[in-house]
């Protein structure tokens, strides 16, 4: 190789152009400004066309949104495909449908999506089938693109943590890096993200082979320099989204020394009303909106009683409906030992007959997409909340709860605050202790101390909403989990059994439902004909204490 000549090396300025957001949920806008939605989104989007920009997205699209509970996302294909994205990193509401759903769905869009350091475990395929490192050039500079999560969310996901292969995100962003710029000539590495911004940081902290990271998971917008380099959080929900400008000067390739940062230009772009609304995204959403009253008749399980969700029984008394969702909550908590709804939470008002369950029948029980999280609780606080819950009885308020993983007593005779025997109060069959920190699974309503629950304000959190499925979904994985159990039962005489060259399915966390497949070659087509069947009862949760003759 002969010598290069000093004016060889001198390029002339470049610049590249970024338009990155990202957790974008509801495609519809709001009432105040920003309004964004998807429609007028894009409009934004296009009005930088002409710089031809790298469109970047940090994931969380799939889920969760009332439309999404019956559409399990499709609305945002082609949200997707007017966005005109570049590249994209699955976020963990991406797998809310299951593995091999995100998997289907990623494969319909027309980008890469990233996975650099989460893996199947028995085949160290990337989750979602994601791309490790993604190169693309731009106005001449080879920018190499990485997406990294935390390990924090991979205990929310329908997977087994278990069968999942995590690698730390300083170690494998360090060497994606690394291997970007030295073995494949990269100018520059993006970090796209999916995770707290104390982690971002961390990473920018530890890794200086990194020049940008875009982030997501957190919903607030937020600009940071650590160590150098930018950390870019763009909004929410297509309210926002950033564009960035990198000045890389006339050198070959940016420098990762923090005494010279990459020179950045970042402008907040807010979605309002000043831009119109795309007409052809207006187009294909109202056929999505057409399709959820079709939803709406869907059959997603058969009850084998009454379900009671009248006020005047679920704000006074446990009943069957408040046991099953209190159930639901619990299970797919994974690790918590008793949940408590306010039954303010069931919305429908009316005996829900037995036979078929309708999706109807869901959203007219739970309307909103509700947030659920754990708190850590002492026993002594445990009391109090109860106290809370029944120091309005007999009044109809919402407050009133519905359990599951706990039961007590009360006496109505007795002044508030005084009607819960401490003795009464049992989890999982054992005396409640005054000291023990229990895990108590909830609504993120009561948390913040409403219907009463001002206890609830002192609990740390153990796992936040984003760590939780919401309730909707949940009860939709519970059915369709459920149903796979009893069509396992009803196929075992017919189904080879082996542990061996098995696949993992699963589709809520419980250990016993995920690992339902394992066990079976029969086809998932198959399993899923079988709607599930239930027959919640009551069982004496919540104990009214007659006054004595």
């Amino acid at each position: 190789m002969g010598n290069i000549e000093p004016d060889q090396t001198i390029k002339e300025p470049r610049q590249v152009h970024i338009l990155h957001f990202n957790d974008c949920y509801n495609v519809e806008s709001r009432s105040q400004e920003p309004v964004g939605g998807a429609a007028r989104f894009v409009t934004a989007l296009d009005t930088f066309q002409h710089l031809r920009p790298l469109v970047l997205f940090s994931g969380d699209i799939i889920a969760p949104s009332i439309m999404s509970t019956f559409t399990k996302g499709e609305q945002m294909l082609p949200v997707l495909e007017r966005c005109n994205i570049d590249c994209a990193l699955f976020g963990n509401h991406e797998f809310d449908f299951g593995l091999d759903y995100l998997t289907t769905f990623a494969k319909r869009t027309k980008f890469p999506w990233l996975m650099s350091n989460a893996f199947v475990k028995n085949t160290l395929i990337p989750l979602g089938e994601g791309k490790i490192t993604h190169i693309t050039e731009y106005n001449g500079v080879r920018i190499g693109l990485i997406g990294l999560i935390e390990e924090e969310w991979l205990y929310t996901l329908v997977l087994d943590p278990n069968d999942i292969h995590y690698v730390s995100f300083i170690t494998e962003g360090r060497k994606l890096a690394r291997s970007l710029k030295e073995n494949d000539n990269v100018d520059m590495v993006i970090a796209l993200t999916h995770m707290r911004t104390h982690n971002d940081i961390k990473l920018a902290e530890q890794v200086d082979e990194i020049d940008l990271i875009l982030g997501g998971h957190d919903h607030d917008y937020d600009i940071r320099i650590v160590n150098g380099k930018y950390i870019i959080k763009s909004g929410t929900d297509f309210r926002q989204f950033s564009k960035i400008t990198l000045n890389l000067g006339k050198h070959d390739q940016i420098s990762s020394d923090v005494h010279h940062p990459i020179d950045v230009k970042i402008e907040t772009i807010d979605v309002t009303m000043k831009y119109d609304e795309d007409r052809f995204l207006v187009k294909e959403l109202s056929k999505y909106r057409n399709v959820i009253e079709d939803k709406m008749e869907h059959v997603i399980a058969m009850i084998d009683c009454d379900l009671d969700g009248r006020f005047a029984s679920i704000r006074s008394m446990e009943t069957n409906l408040g046991n099953m969702v209190a159930d639901i909550m619990l299970d797919a908590s994974i690790d918590g030992d008793f949940a408590l709804l306010n039954s303010g939470t069931l919305r429908s008002d009316r005996i829900h007959p037995r036979g078929p369950f309708k999706m109807r029948d869901l959203v007219t029980i739970l309307p909103y997409m509700e947030s659920i999280l754990v708190l850590e609780i002492t026993g002594e606080q445990v009391h109090k909340a109860l106290e809370n819950s029944v120091s309005q009885y007999p009044k109809l308020e919402g407050r009133f709860p519905q359990v599951s993983g706990i039961c007590f007593a009360f006496d109505p005779s007795r002044s508030p605050g005084n009607r819960v025997p401490y003795e009464s109060i049992r989890i999982n069959g054992n005396e409640l202790i005054r000291e023990r920190i229990y895990r108590m699974v909830t609504k993120e309503f009561i948390s913040q101390g409403k219907d009463g629950y001002d206890v609830l304000k002192q609990c740390p959190i153990y796992k936040t909403t984003e760590q939780c499925m919401p309730m909707t979904v949940a009860v939709q994985n519970y059915f369709e989990a459920t149903a796979l159990i009893q069509a396992k039962k009803i196929q075992k005489t017919l189904t080879n059994e082996s542990n061996n060259n098995c696949t993992t399915n699963g589709i809520v966390r419980r250990k016993s439902i995920i690992s339902l497949r394992r066990q079976s070659k029969t086809s998932d087509e198959d399993l899923s004909a079988t709607i599930c069947q239930l027959n919640p009862k009551l069982d004496g949760r919540i104990r009214l204490i007659q006054p004595s003759s």
